[in-house]
């Protein structure tokens, strides 16, 4: 009874927001009164021949008049509609299974798939509907169910072609990469996130293709391949009309005016259904659910110890281009700790969003894994099963990404974002996954959870949409949270809000942290450890207050002097750190940092920087510097004497 009121209601909103959709409607409904009456009565028989009233005008009797066998239009043409509304609503099914599974299928999976079906459809799209049409039903034979297989094959093109494009156009979304990232099952992001996404384009266009589906028929029926007497259909009567057009114009007239009318308002009602799945759309229906959720029961807290919970080993990406490889990170040794937060810093381009997608194993296509491997609690992430792979993510390692809005699926609220996750995993009771949705909320410290729950994206602001994002990785209490600079479009209380709220889930959860970011202030409140990244490898790591206390390595100091003032005559002055990064791959020979290097430059440009990448220097305490000049007097003293000047 709930479902029929919400649907009641939904009508009326639809009714009384859009003209369009209420003229449509009316058509639409008209004809399709018609329809239904043609099927249990007709004024006269449609096939009775009464000679006597041959051409016999519009009269009470015979309202539409009679043909030249005398039969009477009006009930020629209600049972017209059944094989004109058959014909066109069938074919435009059958189009829609085809060519949508063609599009969407070939759309995401891409490859050497996508482009031959593509150039297959383009070829037959070069065909014009009509004559692709009149070849099939030359093959067929006259008949309404041969019209009805032409429309098909010959529309099936469009759909085709029209879900593909849309489905390429969403596929690379961040909220498509998200879910990949989370661990829904193929199936799942293409029926959750993909379907809604291209859905409004399919529902215009399956209105579309209804129009024109009563137009071909009547063509192909006007051209006599249609159905064959004595049945009937709306291109039966036009081609009867045309013949007889100055005896009796009321038969092609009539014949053709319920054609108009179909046409056009299923293609007003195609503009108003448009408006209504579209809940980007400015006048969009959907009603909300004003239930509140109950609240469920305090997390439970996972215990760590003090082993390592993610290893990366001498790991190396490339990147296959059409100039040829380009290395995006190169030798990287790191380990995370349960229950730590590591901080990973470095300049754009240095690699550190590469070395987050390889510990999930998201890297794209191009990415090649040259060497190395990653453990994740004691298993090989780059040589397990795909499937064993998508239970770990959003399970037990999640990602949070920097641009929240486009993570999400505009197209579904928040309350279904966080529960999809938790039906894919593990809850398949709806009402308890919308219970812990609502926890999660309260959780991540959102205002109004129970309102916010039934919003979409758009209707949030950007520290909330970060919160649901927070929420949703935490859905299932991963041991491992990657966050890719999650502040970085934020403005200062919130990005503290945030960072807060982070504490907390390390607090609350024991959850390991590796937080991505190239901001050191954000890393001195925030983290237990830090590494630094350069040119796509990390030259130093160590305890977050030692790198800020007494960096080792060139680069470390620089990025450090940029925050803090420098010691001594030029107190209050700020170091800086001059030129840009190298782009990736294109990194200098030995110590890809030589040519910024203020301490290569001190020591006279020795060769080795040039010549000879330097080793891990792993004689200091929890932590070590990839530097060949490491030694702790002789940084000191070069950083005093360089007090005041620019670093290099």
């Amino acid at each position: 009874m709930d479902n029929l009121t919400k649907n009641l209601s939904l009508s009326r909103k639809v009714l009384s927001n859009s003209k369009a959709a209420r003229i449509g409607l009316l058509l639409v409904s008209f004809v399709f009164l018609v329809f239904l009456v043609s099927l249990f009565w007709t004024p006269y028989d449609p096939t009775f021949m009464d000679l006597e009233k041959r051409f016999n005008s519009p009269s009470f009797q015979h309202p539409l008049g009679t043909d030249q066998f005398g039969r009477d239009i009006l009930s020629r043409v209600m049972v017209g509609s059944q094989v004109s509304l058959a014909v066109a609503c069938s074919a435009v099914f059958g189009a829609f299974f085809i060519g949508t599974s063609i599009g969407v299928l070939t759309g995401f999976i891409g490859g050497k798939l996508d482009l031959f079906m593509t150039r297959v459809v383009d070829v037959l799209l070069a065909i014009p509907a009509l004559i692709f049409a009149l070849g099939i039903v030359a093959i067929l034979g006259p008949s309404a169910k041969s019209v009805s297989v032409a429309l098909a094959i010959t529309y099936a093109r469009q759909f085709a072609r029209i879900t593909r494009s849309a489905v390429v156009s969403v596929k690379n979304k961040s909220y498509i990469e998200a879910s990949i990232g989370l661990g829904h099952k193929t199936m799942t992001i293409i029926y959750k996130d993909i379907m809604p996404s291209i859905f409004p384009v399919v529902i215009v266009q399956i209105t579309a293709a209804i129009a024109w589906g009563i137009l071909d028929e009547a063509s192909l029926g006007f051209l006599g391949l249609g159905v064959q007497p004595p049945d009937t259909s709306w291109g039966s009567l036009l081609i009867e009309g045309r013949q007889y057009a100055y005896q009796a114009w009321w038969i092609a007239f009539f014949g053709g005016l319920p054609v108009a009318l179909s046409v056009f308002g299923i293609n007003m009602l195609g503009d108003g259904l448009r408006d209504l799945v579209d809940p980007r759309s400015s006048r969009s229906y959907f009603p909300k659910d004003k239930k509140k959720r109950g609240k469920k029961s305090a997390t439970e807290s996972i215990s760590a110890d003090n082993g390592s919970l993610l290893e990366i080993e001498n790991f190396t990406v490339d990147f296959l281009s059409d100039s040829g490889k380009v290395r995006a990170v190169s030798n990287v040794t790191f380990t995370i700790k349960k229950g730590e937060i590591v901080g990973l810093v470095g300049e754009s381009a240095s690699g550190k969003s590469t070395l987050a997608m390889s510990m999930l194993r998201l890297l794209p296509p191009n990415a090649e894994v040259v060497s190395g491997n990653i453990r994740f609690q004691n298993l090989d992430v780059l040589e397990i099963e795909q499937e064993e792979m998508r239970q770990i993510r959003g399970n037990s390692m999640t990602y949070v990404t920097q641009d929240a809005l486009a993570a999400m699926n505009p197209m579904t609220r928040v309350e279904e974002q966080i529960t999809e996750i938790l039906k894919d995993h593990r809850v398949t009771d709806k009402k308890v996954a919308k219970d812990r949705a609502l926890e999660l909320l309260h959780l991540v410290r959102l205002k109004d959870p129970e309102r916010n729950l039934l919003n979409y994206p758009h209707e949030l602001s950007g520290g909330m949409q970060q919160r649901v994002i927070i929420a949703q990785s935490l859905a299932l209490k991963p041991e491992l949270l990657i966050a890719d600079e999650p502040t970085t479009a934020l403005d200062v209380s919130v990005q503290a809000g945030i960072l807060e709220l982070i504490k907390g889930i390390r607090k609350n959860y024991g959850t390991s942290i590796v937080f991505i970011t190239h901001d050191l202030a954000i890393v001195a409140e925030l983290c237990d450890r830090v590494a630094v990244m350069y040119a796509g490898s990390i030259v130093e790591v160590g305890d977050v207050k030692e790198i800020f206390t007494n960096p080792k390595h060139p680069y470390t100091q620089a990025l450090v002097g940029g925050l803090l003032p420098l010691r001594g005559e030029s107190k209050g002055k700020l170091g800086v750190l001059e030129g840009q990064p190298p782009r990736t791959g294109e990194w200098p020979s030995g110590c890809a940092f030589h040519p910024r290097c203020y301490l290569h430059e001190k020591l006279g440009k020795p060769d080795r920087c040039s010549s000879e990448k330097p080793a891990i220097q792993d004689d200091f305490q929890d932590g070590w510097a990839s530097c060949h000049f490491t030694e702790q007097r002789t940084r000191l003293e070069t950083l005093k004497s360089t007090q005041g000047k620019k670093l290099r």
